[in-house]
C-alpha cells in the first residue's frame, strides 16, 4: 500500500492469497466496517465475486462451533 490510498487490486490480490480480515484491518489500517464496504463496493463494481468472498469466510469457521 503506497500513500494510505488501498487499491482494489492490492486488496483483491491480499483476498486471494487468503488474509483473512484481521490481517486486512491491520494492513490498512481500516475499521471492521470499512473493510465490509470495500467488499461490497468490489462486488458492486464486478471485480469480485461473492462466491470468492464466501469461500473465504468458510475457510476460517470455528471448527467447534461451525460459527
Amino acid at each position: 500500500m503506497s500513500n494510505g490510498k488501498i487499491t482494489a487490486k492490492e486488496l483483491i490480490d491480499d483476498i486471494r492469497k487468503g488474509l483473512d480480515d484481521s490481517a486486512l484491518i491491520e494492513k490498512y489500517k481500516v475499521s471492521s466496517q470499512a473493510l465490509q464496504g470495500f467488499f461490497k463496493q468490489l462486488k458492486e463494481k464486478g471485480l469480485i465475486k461473492q462466491e470468492e468472498l464466501e469461500q473465504r469466510a468458510q475457510i476460517f469457521k470455528c471448527p467447534a462451533c461451525n460459527w
